[in-house]
């Protein structure tokens, strides 16, 4: 039984955690949105908001 539990607990450990991906995939979203912003401003005129 203790066996069971020990296999167990060390399956556990090896899974990587679901909220370790949510980080990098809103940095590629805030990064893919800024470009697009920036796009759209540049081709407005507003270079000042573009640059920023």
């Amino acid at each position: 039984m203790s066996r069971q539990s020990n296999t167990d607990n060390v399956s556990r450990l090896n899974k990587p955690r679901k909220g370790i991906y949510i980080l990098p995939n809103l940095f590629t979203t805030a990064g893919l949105f800024a470009g697009f912003f920036a796009i759209v401003q540049a081709t407005v005129g507003n270079f000042d908001y573009a640059a920023v």
